[in-house]
């Protein structure tokens, strides 16, 4: 489809003998360090972490002393007005340290983007929908594509929640948005994920934040301002009300 695809890893990426080494092989190749980087699009500045190495089962993650001072150069030269986006697996903000819903050194990073005007915080891990704002950051999580986990506590452990077959699809991470484009306001209408598929008068842009693994950005290139109205989305719906799936179609 002509996509770019952005990634970083998941724990599951750990599985190797040696650590990540099929992720960096395959998607990683001009990363930073174990898979840390950045770009910019249109204005916005996006950043892409690793909290997984090290992972201890129920352990927080962790970015570490070297990514860290790799992040606090990276945006030292930016305009406080650039808007920024930074996407990691585990959350950057304590949803629960008993499952280790967390990154125990966040707050090191987060100081860094304080002085931002507009900063969204994006992340998988947990399988379910939460969202949190601290002054001018906004924290969402996404649930899975693959199965939901109950709500911290509501549990022993963060396993795959058993529901009934017929409200699978309620729980997890997929609906449609559908969008118009009007001279000056933007209509925005917002359907639960069906089976029937967009017909081809329609081009597709993918915001895509998997529960599990790797979380990607993906984003359409024929549409004007369509990297933009992206993030502009997130800033409007929340990803955490939307889901981490977003298919929108673009009519022509």
């Amino acid at each position: 489809m002509g996509l770019d695809v952005h990634y970083v890893p998941g724990e599951h990426d750990n599985l190797d003998e040696v650590p990540l080494k099929s992720y960096l092989e395959r998607y990683g190749k001009n990363t930073k360090g174990t898979g840390w980087y950045s770009f910019d699009q249109k204005g916005v500045h996006f950043i892409g972490l690793n909290n997984v190495m090290d992972l201890k089962a129920g352990g927080m993650g962790m970015l570490g002393a070297e990514q860290l001072a790799w992040l606090a150069e990276d945006v030292k030269g930016l305009s406080a007005s650039t808007p920024i986006v930074v996407f990691a697996h585990i959350p950057l903000w304590t949803i629960s340290r008993e499952w280790g819903w967390g990154t125990d050194d966040s707050e090191q990073a987060l100081s860094m983007l304080k002085r931002f005007g507009s900063v969204t915080v994006l992340n998988g891990h947990i399988h379910q929908l939460m969202q949190k704002v601290e002054g001018n950051v906004n924290f969402h999580t996404a649930r899975s594509t693959a199965f939901p986990q109950p709500a911290p506590g509501a549990a022993p452990a963060p396993l795959p929640m058993v529901v009934p077959a017929e409200k699978l699809r309620s729980v997890l991470g997929i609906r449609t948005v559908v969008y118009t484009q009007g001279k000056e306001l933007l209509a925005v209408t917002i359907s639960h994920w069906r089976r029937a598929e967009p017909t081809s008068r329609h081009r597709h842009l993918i915001l895509h934040l998997p529960g599990e693994d790797s979380l990607c950005r993906r984003r359409g290139s024929r549409v004007t301002g369509a990297r933009l109205f992206i993030i502009s989305l997130g800033k409007i719906l929340g990803v955490g009300d939307t889901a981490p799936c977003i298919q929108m179609h673009v009519a022509k």
